[in-house]
């Protein structure tokens, strides 16, 4: 229905003789004006909408094949033949894990003005970036396991210095091509399916208009600029009981509890559970307009290479680990002085959200 469809009402209700029957038409456009009215505040009001990410766990993610350079370099130091090979197995090995993802959903990013009390007896105004969010735990998770129907050789015979055969048994993971995905659903509340969600909330920005620019174009003249898109912007979400506070204040529905970032990850979310946060961020640049909010502690999936020397002695060391991470973009329009309605989920020809590896 659109307001041609209101207006054309109107119109009708002006060429109705009886007063009665005019008066009907026109209440009726109103309503009909006021519910279309209200329909486009809704879907424009994108900060009330609440959004969805289901969780989404790749077979790949259960299992890595890496090599574990701490013990083939002690083979690579022993002498050839049958010490050597005790060390093999070490080579190209089967890592597996069991794969837990929670179901995120958010409101969109907002800001609110709240009063801090200073030193003298006075309150100073500070702006507020906030993300109202919950996660749930479906109970739902997925692992890798040897399928046995694959049949493969995992032993290995050699003839030693003392020419005498030796076999050595390889561990099973260490052969490719034989698992498979199996998915592992706990019930509601069962505590086997509990997971600790550790998060932590990164609102980053590439588009900050950085600095005043003043080039020189025509002797005696400036030309007066602005240079965008010129520095990285990183602000780490931190509790602050004052604003929190007021966001749960304005936000929460009767009975809705909040949990900050700190206190929800003292507790275990069961199987079924589902639990709301808030993260704050101050002191952000307003005149950000384009950001991203990088969270992290959603799965435990994560990716690692070997990139340097390895130490013996310290486990991990030599390696560059990735964990998979939410990325939510961003859009605020306007100038520094916007309010938390400007803010959008929907960058022109970008993702709402995308999972990366960081």
């Amino acid at each position: 229905m659109s307001l041609r469809y209101t207006d054309n009402l109107v119109r009708r209700a002006c060429r109705v003789k009886s007063r009665a029957a005019r008066a009907i038409l026109v209440s009726l456009s109103a309503v009909v004006a006021f519910g279309l009215a209200s329909s486009l505040y809704a879907q424009n009001d994108g900060s009330a909408r609440v959004r969805v990410i289901k969780p989404f766990i790749g077979y790949e993610e259960t299992f890595q094949w890496s090599d574990v350079p701490e013990i083939i370099s002690e083979g690579a130091n022993a002498e050839k033949g049958a010490d050597a090979l005790e060390y093999a197995w070490a080579s190209d090995l089967f890592f597996e894990k069991q794969i837990w993802q929670l179901q995120f959903a958010y409101k969109n990013v907002r800001t609110i003005d709240v009063d801090y009390p200073t030193a003298d007896g006075k309150l100073k105004t500070k702006r507020v970036w906030y993300l109202v969010y919950s996660v749930t735990n479906t109970g739902k998770q997925l692992k890798a396991v040897q399928d046995e129907s694959i049949e493969s050789d995992v032993s290995q015979t050699i003839v030693d210095q003392n020419r005498e055969k030796k076999t050595f048994e390889f561990p099973s993971n260490n052969l490719k091509g034989v698992y498979r995905g199996e998915e592992t659903t706990y019930a509601k509340g069962d505590e086997e399916g509990a997971i600790e969600f550790v998060p932590r909330f990164v609102l980053g920005s590439a588009s900050i208009q950085d600095r005043l620019v003043y080039e020189r174009k025509t002797p005696g003249g400036l030309f007066y600029g602005q240079i965008r898109g010129t520095e990285e912007g990183l602000y780490y979400d931190s509790y602050d009981p004052i604003a929190f506070a007021k966001i749960a204040r304005k936000e929460g529905r009767k009975g809705q509890n909040f949990l900050d970032t700190t206190h929800i990850s003292t507790r275990k979310i069961l199987p079924g559970e589902t639990v709301w946060g808030i993260a704050t961020w101050t002191d952000v640049d307003p005149r950000i307009d384009r950001f991203s909010v990088y969270i992290s502690g959603l799965t435990n999936a994560l990716r690692w290479e070997i990139t340097g020397d390895v130490d013996p002695n310290q486990v991990g060391a030599g390696r560059d680990v990735w964990r998979k991470v939410l990325k939510i973009n961003f859009i605020s329009p306007g100038d520094e002085a916007h309010s938390g309605k400007e803010i959008y989920n929907n960058l022109p020809g970008e993702l709402d959200y995308e999972w990366i590896y960081l």
